[in-house]
Formats: C-alpha cells, structure tokens, sequence
C-alpha cells in the first residue's frame, strides 16, 4: 500500500510538472515571436536609416514594436501570474504557522471584501458563521481554500451577471468535527466538466485567464 501510494503521488506530481511545462510553453512561445517580430523590425529599420529612413517607414516601425511590446509583456505578466498561482498551490505546508483560532474571524480574513458589505460584485453574500469554534490547525490552507472557492464562484456562477447569492456558512457537526460551505444559486457546473474539476490546469475559461488551478 505504501508503495502504491508513493507510485500514485508520483504520477500527480509528473502531471502536474507536464502541466506546469505545458501552460508556461504558450505564453512564452508567444513572448519569444513578439520578441522575434521586434529584432527582425530593428534590423530592418537599419537598413532603411542607411537607404535615407522615410517617415512613413518609421511610423510603421513604430506601430509593429509598439504591439510586439504590448504583446510580449501580455504574455510574459500571464507566466509569472501562473508561477505565482503554482506556488500557492504548492506551498510547503512545513513552513506554515500552526496556532489556535476562532475560525468565524480566519473565515472572514480569507477575502477582505466579507467584512465591509453584504455583497460582492453585486452578487449577494450571506455569512452563517456560528461563534465560538476555536480550532487547532494552519490557518493559511484553510484561507486559501475559502478565497479560491468564493472566486471561483464570483468567477464562473454568473457568467451572464444580474442576481446572484453566495452562502458562506460554518457549523459544529458532532463533537469533534465542523461543516464549512461554500454554495451559490449560479448556472453551475456543466455534467461533462465535473470529473475533472480537481484536475490541475483543467479549466473552461482559459480565454478569460483561468488557470485551471483555483479548485
């Protein structure tokens, strides 16, 4: 069993490393082309200074490495954006704090947005957070946990706007454990997508920025 398991964590973390790979290798193959479109421009703006540069030719230089910048920053911002977002997900938990909390108040830093209004975005936000449960544990994960599953919701539950409710509620259940949800009345997950909502990179809204990496 333990050797399966390692075998088993080891295929995740190949996944994951080909994904990692994978995402980094469209933007930055992007990047390069920009970069390329822009050393070919300068060299050939050369040639023309030194044929007598003609106005017309330099406001076309202008214009072609003004989108090659604009494009290859673009691209490069959306890499590092991904490493950042890796790096939470892969954060060492070793390194972490471990402290007692009152879970209602570790909730509420998870998004500064839960304590000023009782919505967000427009979206309405209601809290049912029972007072008193004091926990043990990192409060960090458990942050971030909550912070990706409420963006995730603002993000994708209502895509067409309008009305729209987020529940984030905490409750004892039994003795020695607690409930923690996060629900909306949105659209909801597609059938087909369901299965692999917990796989990393998976995502449908790559053209608005997803990562795949929130869930």
């Amino acid at each position: 069993q333990q050797e399966l398991a390692r075998a088993e964590r080891l295929s995740s973390l190949g996944l994951m490393v080909a994904g990692v790979a994978h995402e980094m290798n469209t933007p930055l193959a992007s990047a390069q082309l920009a970069l390329g479109t822009l050393r070919d421009g300068i060299a050939r703006l050369q040639v023309q200074v030194q044929a007598g540069l003609r106005r017309s030719e330099l406001d076309g230089f202008l214009a072609e490495a003004g989108g090659a910048c604009t494009l290859a920053d673009g691209e490069l911002r959306r890499t590092a954006a991904l490493v950042q977002r890796f790096k939470q997900v892969a954060v060492d938990r070793a390194s972490l704090e471990r402290r007692r909390f009152e879970l209602a108040e570790v909730l509420l830093d998870a998004d500064p947005r839960l304590r000023r209004s009782g919505s967000i975005d427009g979206i309405a936000l209601e809290l049912d957070l029972e007072p008193g449960i004091a926990m043990e544990t990192y409060p960090g994960p458990l942050e971030q946990v909550v912070a990706n599953l409420l963006n995730n919701a603002l993000l994708h539950a209502f895509p067409g706007g309008g009305e729209g409710r987020i529940r984030l509620s905490a409750r004892r259940d039994g003795d020695a454990w607690v409930r923690i949800e996060v629900a909306d009345d949105g659209g909801g997950i597609a059938p087909e997508h369901l299965p692999r909502i917990f796989e990393p990179f998976y995502t449908t809204a790559r053209n608005r920025g997803g990562t795949g990496l929130g869930l």
